[in-house]
């Protein structure tokens, strides 16, 4: 085999392989949020107005309690879409509020759990935020808050069984407070195909190695 032809013909398959590595390095597809109406969207609200929505109304996803829904109040709009939610907000209740959604989930997962949050009143407005299955798999207590200014929150965690509960609880004592936005738990990819094609160039580079030194 002419040594030029063949130069040329390795120079076009390692532009192909390149090409491949990239793509599947630094694009994946989109992994669909596994919350309910995590960003508060699903049941609308007048525009400068808020709602509070019962536990149990179709639609709504999050359970216990009341869940106070706003769009543009105060005019601080959400961090995300249209609407948030305050996790201080059910009247004739006791001085702390829960707020959780279950969602099925697959053990030895990784999954990313992230989600938006502000002060309403204070910089003294706390929530503690807990991920559980059989065993509590992320904890965190959020007490960094800023008056209507969105800061955000990402964390991962192992899942441990077929059914996970996120689940948000007031810190702070009374109905003002701690205000919610934009929550997701998604998957994160694993990296399995990426050893497999490592595999293929490797193999593929031996098979043209032995072809230049047979001199076919």
């Amino acid at each position: 085999m002419n040594t030029s032809r063949f130069y040329k013909r390795l120079n076009r398959f390692w532009a192909a392989v390149s090409l491949l590595i990239l793509t599947g390095l630094l694009t994946h597809p989109a992994q669909a949020n596994l919350l309910i109406n995590g960003g508060f969207e699903d049941l609308d609200v007048a525009d400068g107005s808020w709602q509070i929505f019962s536990s149990g109304t179709p639609g709504l996803a999050w359970q216990g309690g009341n869940v106070e829904i706003w769009d543009s109040v105060f005019g601080f709009e959400a961090s995300e879409g249209e609407q948030l939610a305050e996790l201080n907000a059910h009247p004739g209740q006791s001085s702390y509020f829960t707020l959780f959604q279950s969602f099925n989930t697959r053990v030895n997962q990784l999954y990313q759990l992230s989600f938006d949050y502000a002060a309403r009143h204070n910089g003294h407005e706390a929530f503690q935020v807990d991920v559980s299955g059989l065993t509590n798999r992320l904890s965190r207590h959020i007490d960094d808050h800023t008056p209507f200014s969105w800061s955000h929150f990402s964390g991962t965690f192992l899942a441990d069984s077929a059914l996970t509960t996120l689940r948000f609880t007031s810190v702070n004592h009374g109905t003002v407070g701690n205000l919610l936005d934009n929550v997701s738990v998604r998957v994160i990819p694993e990296p399995d195909l990426l050893f497999p094609m490592l595999l293929f160039i490797l193999a593929v580079m031996v098979y043209l190695r032995r072809r230049k030194l047979s001199g076919s």
